[in-house]
């Protein structure tokens, strides 16, 4: 064979081959871009899996802030009741009514404070004892006491959790809405009553129609019966 046909035998070999290897890289391009449509976030299929996966993450966490939310948004755990439920250490049970569970209603549990400032009046507190005022008695652990079970100091007389002073009268309002607590108030007797005052003189106060006598003798008058 003469040394022209081999050279064109030669680049058409060549030619063929170049094709070939054309062919397979344009083909091996389209694979490339398929699979980049497949990975997960491109936009192609896998990105639904994606959305998907996405999509329950978001929820789980919706779920767990919902749980985490109604987990505190009840308030305080319940206490007292029939069962006279009990509170955990270092809280005290808040009766609404300040009738120290004698009435089988709930209370709260309340953190007990660590300090007290000192102000306040004497409280009759739940567990019959006289502290020096509401939060020495919530520190010690217990709530003020609408019972009046507490003895009086001397030169004084129960008013509910209160204590009155002699030449005073208990001013005793009822409660008018459910679940709520009595308020007791300390109110002077009029001049006018004297030495031994009684509840004839008392009929010009408020409430006075209501006038009765405590064990120690001393006046009460009742507003809201």
């Amino acid at each position: 064979m003469t040394a022209a046909p081999v050279r064109d035998c030669l680049v058409t070999t060549l030619a063929a081959r170049a094709a070939v290897i054309v062919g397979l890289v344009v083909a091996l391009a389209g694979s490339v871009s398929a699979c980049e449509d497949e990975r997960p976030g491109s936009g192609g299929a896998g990105s639904t899996r994606s959305t998907t996966t996405s999509s329950s993450a978001s929820s789980t966490s919706a779920l767990s802030s919902t749980v985490a939310t109604s987990s505190t948004a009840t308030g305080a755990a319940a206490c007292g009741g029939p069962g006279a439920i009990k509170c955990a250490d270092g809280f005290f049970c808040d009766w609404t009514t300040d009738l120290c569970n004698s009435d089988d209603g709930f209370g709260e549990c309340t953190p007990r404070p660590d300090v007290c400032d000192g102000t306040g009046e004497l409280v009759c507190a739940c567990n019959g004892v006289t502290y020096a005022n509401s939060c020495e008695a919530a520190k010690a652990g217990w709530d003020r006491s609408n019972l009046g079970a507490c003895p009086a100091p001397d030169g004084k007389f129960g008013c509910g959790w209160r204590f009155c002073v002699e030449g005073e009268y208990c001013e005793h309002r009822v409660r008018d809405t459910a679940g709520g607590a009595d308020d007791f108030a300390c109110r002077a007797v009029p001049s006018s009553c004297g030495a031994a005052p009684d509840c004839s003189c008392l009929a010009s106060v408020e409430c006075g129609q209501n006038c009765t006598t405590d064990f120690t003798l001393h006046l009460v008058v009742t507003c809201g019966q």
